[in-house]
Order: C-alpha cells, then structure tokens, then sequence
C-alpha cells in the first residue's frame, strides 16, 4: 500500500522522533513534543530535515488540537504534510478516501492567525482563536508536497486515520513554547521599549564622570510552559554609549517557566551629559527574539553646596543682621545664669562631597568671649546630608553682645561661611514662693516652664519659703499641684507687685518680672477636709446638746392628770424686763437673760373623771374639800399644745443662738395614760470667735410621746421622734456650702411628786439619746468632705426641793433649791478641743436656786438663778428675774 507523510516542522526546536507501533512516545527533555499511535501498524520516521513523518496505511487523517489562553502571547507553529518517498511509494499516485474512490487535495485551515484559509476545500473550526479543540479532516495523495497551515496557539493536535469506516492508528503531537519578560524594580518592560523611565531601573540617573557608578539588577521572567533558551552571554549592549555601560551579571543560558533569573548592568560615564545605549537579550520566544529596551543614565561632574540654616530658615552667608526668626539672634539672657545654647545646621544641597574639616566653626567679633562653639560639625558632609554644630550664648555684662560665625568650607563660592550673630545680657529678678498652710504641714510640688520654678515646698510650722534668685526678666507661669486627694485646697494665691496676677481655681501664678525686680507670691493652703470634718462635728454636738437639754417640759404631761396642767383656760400670760400682765391667748411666755422660754395649751373634749383616793363627793378642780378629803376630778380629754425656747451661747471657740418651737396635740386614752405626737422645728446658728468660720442649720423631727402615772406620785414619760435638716457651713471665712442630715432622738424619764406638811419634793430620773448623720459631699475647693455620724446621750437625776412660808398678811414666800447630776456621753472624740458638746461631755453636776413671793394682791417676783458644769472644765451660770402686776 502506497504511504501517506505528514510533518510538523518547529523553529528552532529539537525534535527527537521514535519509530513505534500501536504505543504512547514520552516527551524530550527540551520541548515536549508527544506522539501517540494506537491501531494498525505506523511508522514514525526523522528525516534530517525538521520533519515528522507519520506513515499510515490508510487515506483519511483527523486533526485535534485544544487551544490555550493569551493566544496573542504565542508564536506561529508550522506544520506541514510531505510526500513519503519510502519503499512502495510511487510519486504521483492518487488514494482514495474511506474506500469511496474520492480524491482531493490536503485542506490548508487557518488556526487563528488571521490571515483567512489556505488551500483549498472546507475547513472547520469551533469559534477560533478561544476555541479549546480546533479540527480539521482532510485528504491527500503522494504530490502533497509542502502543505503548510499555521496556527499562532500551542497545539496538542491528534491525528487519527481511518479506512473504510474503522480506525487502525492515531497520533498526538504536543508542542510546549517559552513566553520571555523582563523586569526592572518591579516593573514590567516591554520587548522594544525606547523609553528609559527610573520607576523600571532603565533610566540610571545622575552619577559622578570619576569613580561614579550606578547598577541595576533586571529579573528576566519565562511565562510560558517551554524552556526559555537563553545560550551563552545572552545579554548584550549596543548604541551610541554602550561603552558606558557593562553587563557585570549574565543571566543562566537556560530558564524553566515560572523560575525567573537576574542579570546586572552598571553604568559608568566616561563624559557628561545624557549616555544611552540598547539592550538585548538573546532567546527562543518565538515573536520577542531578541528582547531589546532602551537603557539611559547621565554623567556628570560633583559639586558640593553648602547651606546654614537657624530654626529651619536658612541664613545667607555673609548675613549681618540677626534676627530671632533664623535663632542669630539668642534674645536676652541673665548674666548670672545665661547658658542659652542654639543649634544651626549645616546642609550639603550640592552632587559632590562637602568638606568641612576639623573645628570649622570658629567665633570673632567684638563680644565674641560671650558666645562658645559648644559641638562642631561633622567634618565631611555628604550630598544631601545635613550636620549640626551649637553654639551657646553666656553673657558677660549687660546689654548687646554680637559676634561673627565663620565656617570653613570647599564650597567654591561661599567658602568661608560667615553671618552674624547677638544677644543681650540682663540682669535677672528673685521671686519667693511662700506657702501657708492650715492644717497639717505638706509639701507641694510647684511646676513651671522656667526650669528654676520648678521646686517643692515642704512647711514647717504652716509656713515654706524659697526664695529663686537670677530669674530671667520676662513672665513666667507657677501652678501648685492640686493635693485635693489629701484634703487640701487653695483659697488664695497673691503677688506683691502691681502687673503679675493669680488665678486660684488653677492655682496658678503669672509672674512679671523686671530687671532687679523681687516679686514674692503666697499661695493659701487650707486642710479643708478635717477642719470642715471637725467643724460640722462641733456644730452636730452643740445642736444636739441644746435639743437634749431644750425637751418639751413634763410637768405640763404630768399635771394632766390632776389639770394642773395650766392652759387649760383661755387666757395666759407674759413676762420680760421685769414686767408682766395677762393676754387673751393660753399662752405662758418668759425671757430671762439669754433665754425665751414660752408654753401654751388649751383642752376640750368630754371629762375624764378621776377619782382620787378618799374622795366623798364631786368638786371643781380648784375647788376645797370642807372635810379634808381629796377631791373627785374631771380632766380634760384632749390638749393641744405649743411650746418653744430660745437661747444664746458662748463657749471658749464660738457663739451662737438656738431656737426650737413644738406643736402636739394628746389624749388622755384612760385616767392613768396620755398619749400623744409632736412635731418641732429648730435653727441654730454657731460662728467661729476667729477665722470667720459660721454654720448654721434649719430641721424637723416628729414623733409620738406616752405619759403614764404610776401611782399618785410617779410618773413614767417616753418619746420618739425622727427627722432631717439642711445647713450652710463656711469653713474658712471664704466659701459657703450646703450639706444636710438625717437624726432621731429618744427619751424616757420617771418623775415623782411628794409633799410632806409645807415641804415639797420632786425626784427626776431620765435617760436621753440623739443620733444624727450628715452625708457626704463635695466642698468648692474640690474636697471631698466624708460623712460621719455624731451621737450624744444624757442621763440626769436629782430632786428640786421647796419650802412654803405663809405670813399673817396672806403673803407667800417659797425658796428652792434643786441639785441635779448629769452624765452626758457619746462620740466626744469627734468634737475639737474648747467646743460647747467637748466642754459638757462627762460626768458634771447643775445646782439651782431660787426665791418665789407673792402678795395677797398678786403681784409677784421670783429669783432664780443656777451653776453648772460643776466637776468639769464648762462653767455655765445662770440668773431669772420674774416680777408681775395684774392689770386692772
């Protein structure tokens, strides 16, 4: 049977071809090119020629080849189909296709190259050039001689032949290509580029003529899925400059895909001005063979360029008129402390190396001793680098002092360096910083931007003082550190002078100081949390012991069982600076020295009888029993009442007034039970002797009360109350605020009553308790001010003893005398030393004394007059003087 051939001839590759039957050929290690023959005997043969021929016994071939992404990326694949002129070919003999007796020649196809089909016939193709298997079936006969198509994809192409409807062989050819990049920093360059740019490393810049020299490394990429050949010194300069550049690194000779290589070119220029050049790559990419970019540096010859600069502004050289805004002029300095010291630097804004040498800055002029080169410069510098030196101002004397800089350089038009400089010496003030404390002695740390400011005081005694000499003329700022979590706050800060000023809620000082002036600044500290403590604990005691020893009277309780009571009536009566006289109200009103005792009540309500032991028969209250026996009683059922007291008070610290009023209303619920309730309320205002200290205070308390008559002659009283108040304390004679308070008080007393012919005895036993607790708050310095709660009781005992004399003209006279003892105790440890609720605290006895006489036609004068704080340091005297005349 004639032979069929066909080929596929690649550029510049090497194609290793084996002879096999009905088997799969492995690919070469240089490019893949892969042969599968299954079916009927087929010979594969390699003519010297870059050919393949596949030599099948039947007329009918299939081509099959997948197409790959980036087509444009690729290069054109040649294949052709040639005549076999092997053993039993004979030229010129015409086959027929699947045993039909058709001829015709090989159909060319285009595979996406876009230059239309070739040959002729039919041709299809699935949507070509993105298509991923591209057919095309043709015929042929033994003249089919150098047949070409060309496609611009890798193929793997399957070729099949068939006869008479049945394959009996195959075969596959894949066929791998490299796909070059270069890189440069990064970048992407592209095959051809004529544009050098510095963001690829193709333009080199700017470097020195001599001894300057610039490379750059390159990254040559293989994209592709075939070796790229690279061979032996693949890079390779041309152009106008290519002697300015060298290739000092070549990349290897081969670059498998995805494993990328460098090679380096250094520029070197051998003149000034722009130097250019091409490079080439050598390699087996089928469209970028060679891969060629533009490459340009440019040569030049360095110079160096210096510039000073003062506060960041530059100083031109040869300057002669400082100025504060470039730091040439230091501004004014104390002589005694001076040491201003400026940096300047030195800047090299030239291309070539800057030299300075060694100590370059040096100072002349006619002050020039004033000013020190305290750090030199660097003695070399280089382009665009920068160096510093200092120069420190301490004047010698007052007023100007100028000076010239010079600095020695090889800049060729500025060298030396020179510019002009001054400052003026002064003479400093003192400042003293006093500190006065309230309280005990702390130390306050004092901050300021003026370094010398910056101290501590420490008082001893209430008093620091530290007194900073040499201080600059000029404002200057102090702040005391806020010690409010110590319980100290500043009331007052104050200068001597006349321009400086003080604000206490920073607790700051701005201090203007003049040459050879002294400004002494006081600042006020004030322990306002224990004092204001102490103050209110004080106060708390003092209210307490007058609401104690100011409860409503019990003989008014008492003598409601018999209407004794007094006020039962409509009418009372009113005494004061030693007059008296009846008013149409049930009210009994006295003042005597410090204190205004007034009392009133009024009943109603059906009777309750009592029957006093003896009794025979009914009689009026006041009236006589002709036989002698105790009289059958009505007592009122219901009494409302009013009842208050005022007083003054002076103790060893403070003075003072108080008041309280009660309103009650009671019953009696059986002959031997009185209950009732009642409702007070008091003030009390208490001033410091010094200091200008004052509290003062407004409450309430309301609460039941019961009386019980035991016998004919004992009594047992109780009571309760419960209550808040709201004060005003100004602790420090400067600032008020408010805090309030909660209390409750209870009481009990027994009482007796006894007489024995013209003797009278009324023994008194009495226990009594008050609670009050102020809450917490925040005082105006800032303070927090704790709360606390102050407790006080009182037991008393003791009897007030009476005397009647009747004389023959109907006058009476009854002296008395009581003697009383008192224990008051709780919280005394809170009270401070000298205070009212300290000075009563403890065991201590009251005597009291007095003179009661009364004429047949009512008129009356009584004496009284009392001694207290026996057996302990608080002596309380008293004296009362009653006298009344019925108006007529």
């Amino acid at each position: 049977m004639a032979a069929r051939g066909f080929a596929a001839a690649l550029p510049a590759l090497l194609l290793v071809i084996v002879a096999v039957g009905a088997t799969t050929l492995p690919a070469t290690t240089t490019h893949a090119q892969t042969i599968n023959c299954t079916g009927g005997p087929a010979t594969v043969v390699h003519p010297s020629s870059v050919q393949v021929f596949v030599d099948v016994s039947a007329g009918t071939c299939a081509i099959n080849g997948p197409a790959v992404l980036n087509p444009a990326d690729l290069g054109d694949v040649t294949v052709e189909i040639q005549q076999d002129f092997g053993v039993g070919r004979v030229a010129g003999t015409r086959h027929f296709a699947g045993g039909a007796g058709f001829f015709s020649r090989f159909q060319k196809c285009d595979f996406g190259d876009g230059d239309g089909d070739k040959g002729i016939g039919s041709c299809s193709s699935n949507n070509p050039p993105l298509n991923t298997n591209l057919t095309g079936t043709f015929e042929w006969d033994s003249t089919s001689i150098g047949a070409p198509f060309v496609t611009d994809r890798r193929l793997t192409m399957n070729y099949s032949v068939a006869a008479n409807g049945g394959t009996i062989t195959s075969a596959q050819v894949t066929i791998l290509t490299p796909e070059i990049n270069v890189t440069g920093n990064g970048q992407s360059i592209v095959s051809g580029d004529a544009t050098p740019d510095a963001a690829d490393h193709t333009s080199f810049g700017a470097t020195a003529i001599a001894g300057g020299t610039v490379s750059r490394t390159f990254t040559v990429e293989n994209s592709g899925d075939g070796d790229l050949e690279l061979g032996f010194f693949s890079v390779s300069l041309a152009g106008a400059h290519a002697g300015d550049f060298s290739v000092t690194a070549q990349p290897p000779t081969g670059i498998s895909p995805g494993s990328p290589r460098t090679f380096t070119v250094t520029f070197d220029p051998s003149a000034v001005g722009n130097r250019q050049a091409t490079v080439s790559i050598a390699n087996n990419d089928a469209d970028e063979a060679p891969y060629t970019f533009a490459i340009e540096g440019t040569g030049q010859v360095l110079t160096p360029e210096i510039a000073v600069r003062g506060n960041g502004v530059e100083i031109a050289s040869g300057d002669a008129t400082p100025a504060a805004v470039d730091a040439t002029d230091f501004g004014s300095t104390d002589i005694a402390t001076g040491a201003q010291a400026t940096v300047f630097t030195i800047a090299n804004t030239g291309t070539g190396l800057l030299t300075l040498g060694a100590n370059a800055v040096s100072l002349a002029g006619a002050n020039a001793a004033d000013f020190t080169v305290t750090a030199q410069p660097a003695v070399n510098v280089a382009a665009a680098g920068s160096t510093a030196f200092t120069l420190t101002f301490d004047p010698a004397a007052a007023g100007a002092r100028v000076a010239t800089v010079t600095i020695n350089n090889d800049d060729a038009d500025e060298s030396p360096y020179t510019f002009a400089i001054q400052g003026t010496g002064q003479v400093g003030g003192t400042i003293t910083l006093v500190q006065t404390v309230t309280g005990p002695d702390v130390t306050t740390e004092f901050s300021s931007s003026t370094a010398a400011l910056n101290t501590t005081l420490t008082s001893v005694g209430g008093v620091a003082t530290l007194t900073i000499t040499a201080v600059p003329v000029g404002t200057h700022s102090v702040t005391a550190a806020n010690l409010a979590a110590l319980g100290y706050g500043i009331t007052a800060i104050s200068c001597n002078d006349s321009d400086s000023s003080a604000d206490v809620p920073s607790a700051s000082a701005t201090i203007v100081l003049a040459g050879g002036e002294t400004v002494v600044c006081t600042f006020v500290l004030v322990e306002s949390r224990a004092a204001t403590s102490r103050m209110i604990a004080d106060f708390l005691g003092a209210r307490g012991t007058f609401l104690l020893s100011n409860q409503p009277g019990s003989s008014r309780r008492t003598g409601r069982f018999s209407n004794n009571a007094g006020g039962s009536g409509t009418t009372g009566s009113l005494s004061a600076f030693g007059l008296s006289g009846p008013i149409p109200v049930p009210l009994q009103a006295a003042f005597s020295g410090e204190t205004l005792n007034f009392a009133s009540s009024h009943g109603w309500g059906a009777a309750v009888t009592r029957t006093l032991p003896g009794a025979e028969k009914r009689l009026g209250a006041n009236d006589d029993a002709p036989d002698g026996k105790r009289p059958v009683l009505d007592l009122d059922k219901r009494t409302v009442w009013i009842e208050g007291t005022i007083a003054g008070f002076d103790d060893r610290q403070s003075e003072g007034t108080f008041g309280v009023v009660y309103a009650g209303a009671d019953q009696l619920v059986t002959p031997e039970i009185l209950l009732g309730a009642l409702v007070q309320y008091d003030w009390f205002r208490q001033e410091q002797d010094t200091g200008g200290g004052k509290v003062t205070g407004r409450g309430w308390m309301a609460g039941p009360y019961a009386t019980f008559r035991l016998d004919e002659s004992l009594f047992a009283d109780i009571r309760f109350a419960w209550g808040k108040s709201r004060n005003d304390i100004t602790p420090l004679g400067t600032y008020t605020d408010t805090f309030d308070t909660t209390r409750w008080l209870g009481s009990g007393a027994f009482i007796g009553d006894f007489a024995y012919e013209d003797w009278s005895i009324q023994p008194t036993i009495s226990l009594a308790y008050l609670r009050e607790t102020q809450k917490r708050y925040t005082d105006s310095l800032g303070i927090d001010i704790p709360g606390q709660s102050v407790s006080q009781g009182e037991v008393t005992a003791g009897p007030r003893i009476g005397y009647s004399y009747l004389f023959e003209a109907g006058d009476r006279l009854d002296p008395f005398v009581s003697l009383e003892g008192a224990y008051v105790f709780g919280d005394d440890g809170l009270y401070s030393d000298g205070s009212l609720a300290k000075e009563v605290s403890g065991l201590r006895a009251r005597l009291g004394y007095g003179l009661d006489w009364r004429n047949e036609a009512g008129q009356s004068l009584s004496v009284s007059g009392s001694y207290d704080g026996i057996g302990t340091d608080a002596k309380i005297l008293g004296v009362s003087l009653k006298f009344s005349v019925p108006l007529n």
